[in-house]
């Protein structure tokens, strides 16, 4: 690592320490192993070179080896790290993909501290568990987390994080979307009156399924809320009421969905997310035509995507340096 010394009065350096520092005046003992000896410099030096007063040395910065190392998936491609993600992260970590784990595990496992969730990718499962002993947290980069087992995690030592203050806009834009897209039939092709949307709050689940026009999902995926929307629940909404999923596709039951639509129990549906993703292309919702789905693209925005990024970067960083967490995900 090519990096200039600079030295001035003030500035710590370690006993017995190689390299070289960072450009960082004054007080520079964040960069001083545990335990090291420090000693004030009286002069100003620049150097190239380890620099050697009185067998004082300057200590040399971490390299990107010397980095905590983090596991990510792949470097794009098809279910990649995007490219400016991935140079994001390259300022914090040393990234290692699942092939270079795979490919050398006996060392890279010591070196892994952190995974990268992205997209749900990679799987984390009890065998990766185990092959991970220095794992200390995993930054999910979204909000939903049912694709991980947190209570398996947990047992493991190692902590979650979420994203959910970097998704809250885009996902909101979503949702009116797919409500003013439904209201206005634009899968129809026919062209509506634009609606006044009312909404006040209703203390019990039965009573806003039977007063509202839009019914929309905003909840995260747990044991409680799985088909929380079933036969039942569309039954009791309106004929010409609308319901809107931007949660998870599991949240409601797409068979009785599918039976409610064809049946005209309500107008329409609008969904961002289902089960499974993609749907089969010979799925009956696929069929419909009082239905809009978009492909999960409720977070797809170039802002949002860095946000979350730099929200995970946050939350990781945190628990590796034994500071408060700002997301972290309990088990239940």
């Amino acid at each position: 690592m090519d990096l200039h010394a600079a030295i001035g009065p003030g500035t710590e350096v370690a006993e017995g320490a190689r390299g070289c520092v960072l450009q960082v005046p004054g007080n520079c003992s964040g960069l001083l192993p545990p335990g090291a000896a420090r000693f004030s410099c009286k002069e100003n030096i620049v150097r190239k070179e380890p620099v050697q007063i009185n067998y004082l040395v300057v200590i040399k910065a971490m390299s990107e080896q010397e980095l905590p190392g983090l596991l990510i998936l792949d470097i794009g491609g098809t279910y990649g790290v995007q490219e400016n993600i991935v140079a994001l992260l390259k300022k914090h970590f040393c990234l290692i993909t699942m092939k270079e784990f795979i490919e050398n595990k006996k060392e890279m496992s010591k070196k892994i501290q952190s995974v990268f969730v992205f997209e749900c990718r990679p799987t984390v499962d009890q065998e990766l568990l185990e092959s991970l002993p220095n794992l200390k947290v995993i930054g999910n980069s979204g909000v939903g987390v049912d694709h991980l087992n947190l209570k398996m995690i947990s047992n493991f030592g190692v902590k979650v994080t979420n994203t959910p203050h970097a998704v809250a806009d885009s996902t909101a834009d979503i949702g009116m979307a797919l409500m003013l897209a439904s209201a206005r039939r634009l899968v129809e092709e026919e062209r509506r009156r634009n609606m006044a949307v009312g909404a006040h709050y209703c203390e019990k689940m039965e009573d806003l399924l039977q007063q509202s026009d839009f019914v929309m999902l905003v909840v995260n995926l747990t044991p409680e809320t799985h088909k929380m929307i079933g036969k039942k629940e569309l039954g009791l909404m309106k004929p010409t009421a609308t319901l809107i999923n931007i949660g998870r596709g599991a949240l409601i039951d797409q068979d009785a969905l599918v039976e409610a639509l064809q049946n005209n129990i309500i107008r329409a549906a609008a969904l961002d997310v289902t089960y499974p993703e993609p749907l089969p292309r010979d799925h009956p919702l696929l069929k419909l035509n009082n239905i809009i789905i978009t492909p999960h693209i409720g977070t797809a925005t170039v802002q949002a995507v860095q946000m979350m990024a730099e929200e995970a970067i946050a939350n990781m960083l945190a628990v590796l340096n034994g500071q408060p967490i700002p997301s972290e995900v309990f088990p239940k």
